[in-house]
């Protein structure tokens, strides 16, 4: 059976993840995603079915609801009140007026030295240095060979 994990060299394999509904108890149902081979949730986590299944019999629960049933349901779920997403200028502008707070004007600051202001998004330097966009030839340029 082929790895479903994409992997170098640009061959994608497998398919999205599928969602599936993990038997929760009278908590419900708990939601989980699989696209891994054993019904593993994610590749850094091996646990497969089985070995879930073992792992709660071991303990002496039935299913992963009645692992959790002694923690409030609003810390098995909460609600996140989280602000609106922000550009990268934004939040780089938000950053610099939480950091203002801290700055001491008494104290000299030495950053800088002629760099100046200038927004280069984050993503330039993963994109500047793709195989695709880069070779491995150099010419040869004696004048700098040489020192």
């Amino acid at each position: 059976m082929a790895d479903p994990r994409p992997h170098r060299g640009g061959r994608r394999v497998g398919g999205p993840a599928r969602r599936r509904r993990v038997p929760g108890g009278d908590r419900g149902e708990l939601t989980a995603m699989s696209s891994l081979p054993g019904g593993s949730p994610h590749p850094y986590i091996p646990a497969t079915e089985t070995d879930r299944a073992r792992m709660l019999e071991r303990v002496g629960v039935a299913d992963l609801g009645a692992l959790f049933a002694d923690l409030p349901e609003a810390l098995l779920d909460p609600a996140i009140d989280l602000p609106p997403a922000l550009t990268e200028p934004e939040l780089i502008a938000l950053l610099a007026e939480r950091a203002a707070e801290n700055a001491d004007p008494s104290r000299p600051d030495f950053l800088g030295a002629g760099a100046y202001r200038h927004a280069i998004p984050a993503i330039t330097s993963h994109l500047a240095g793709r195989s695709e966009f880069v070779t491995a030839y150099t010419p040869y340029q004696p004048e700098i060979s040489q020192g």
